[in-house]
């Protein structure tokens, strides 16, 4: 499967904003490291395929496994059985930047260049005149104010599962304690969803599509939306053999922070300490 990229313009509501077409945005799987990914595809009003071949398999570069022998369908334990002792990380890594950047950094035991990944993107959407703050209130009445257009998911996704009161510095910088935090989180999520052990990639593509259209349409979320974020957050734990949530994790850390009104500020704006 060639590239997709994210084109030099992308229509957003009613501005235009100019966006590099990097590596880091890429979607050659609509299965993202983090939701933004899927929506670049999605919302984009033209895209640019690049017809160069997949990846091919190097296992130091973070892909394993060829992306025509795994079928997406099939539960992701299923498929890591046919390649025991690999990262699932990289035997997906074929799906994309997404998943062999984050292969790469688990090998090294080391996120710091992962977090910095999606950055010249959050700059964009961010930081430009569309980015006026747009408050959404959860299930339980809490209000989250983002100011992510574009993709607020990704704003929720690090909100609901409460990394944005976590330490930014020992997140990205001390990778025992960061993977101490995901598999904490990934005990949690194969206590409470019962069809944990069964989840597939195909999962998380149909959970973000439906999450999408209530962020399109609504203001105050209804509690699939939530559930779905839990099904996003599973799979990557999944890939991982239960600690894999390090990557998203990471990226949280550098995305935003809780500022202390209780409102978001965003790395990309100078708005939280540097980590």
């Amino acid at each position: 499967m060639g590239h997709v990229l994210i084109p030099i313009s992308l229509l957003l509501f009613n501005g235009i904003v100019a966006i590099a077409a990097v590596e880091s945005a890429c979607v050659e799987d609509s299965s993202g490291s983090f939701l933004l990914q899927k929506a670049a595809a999605r919302r984009a009003p033209t895209v640019v395929k690049n017809k160069t071949e997949e990846p091919q398999v190097q296992p130091e570069k973070g892909v394993c496994v060829a992306r025509d022998d795994i079928d997406k369908t099939i539960p992701i334990e299923d498929v890591l059985k046919q390649y025991p002792g690999q990262d699932g990380w990289c035997v997906y890594g074929s799906f994309g930047p997404w998943a062999r950047e984050c292969a790469v950094a688990r090998q090294k035991g080391d996120v710091l260049a992962f977090s910095k990944v999606y950055s010249p993107i959050y700059s964009y959407i961010l930081t430009g005149p569309n980015a006026t703050q747009k408050t959404y209130r959860m299930p339980s009445g809490q209000p989250l104010t983002t100011r992510d257009h574009y993709f607020p998911l990704d704003d929720v996704y690090c909100f609901i599962n409460g990394w944005y009161d976590l330490d930014r510095q020992k997140l990205i910088n001390n990778y025992t304690y960061l993977e101490q935090v995901s598999e904490a989180y990934c005990q949690s999520l194969e206590a409470t969803l019962p069809y944990y052990h069964r989840l597939s990639m195909k999962s998380m593509d149909v959970e973000a599509g439906l999450d999408e259209w209530s962020f399109n349409h609504l203001t105050n979320l209804p509690q699939s939306v939530i559930t779905g974020m839990k099904v996003h957050g599973a799979v990557k734990c999944l890939l991982g053999g239960g600690k894999g949530a390090v990557c998203d994790l990471a990226n949280c850390a550098r995305r935003a922070c809780l500022l202390a009104d209780g409102s978001l500020g965003y790395d990309a704006r100078g708005e939280c300490p540097p980590v």
